[in-house]
């Protein structure tokens, strides 16, 4: 199962921290691709060990990050697989784009 590490603050989250976080849940969660986001970063999505495009993403320090490391289950282990997804929304007064992961497999995922 894939492994999620979120944040979100005022202040600025410490790279060390999530560094740590990202390698403990590769080597635990998911070993097949890593992906973030952060308004500073943008997204970042490859399939490949996390541990070695950790150092790679070049990350930065900001006040809010989404990332996750994808253990595959279907769909073979492709860059456009690696979460995060992002999706661009305009409907009536909202508009901008939505972040997001998952955890978990979709069983029925060819019938929907």
């Amino acid at each position: 199962m894939c492994g999620i590490v979120g944040y979100s603050s005022k202040d600025n989250f410490n790279l060390d921290k999530i560094k740590l976080l990202l390698t403990y849940n590769s080597l635990k969660r998911g070993e097949d691709a890593l992906g973030i986001f952060s308004p500073i970063n943008g997204l970042k999505k490859e399939a490949g060990l996390p541990v070695e495009l950790i150092p790679k993403f070049n990350l930065q320090e900001d006040d809010y990050l989404i990332a996750h490391v994808r253990a595959h289950s279907s769909g073979g282990k492709l860059d456009q697989h690696a979460h995060p997804f992002q999706h661009k929304i305009d409907i009536e007064k909202y508009e901008g784009t939505i972040t997001g992961v998952m955890n978990g497999t979709i069983e029925n995922i060819w019938s929907l």
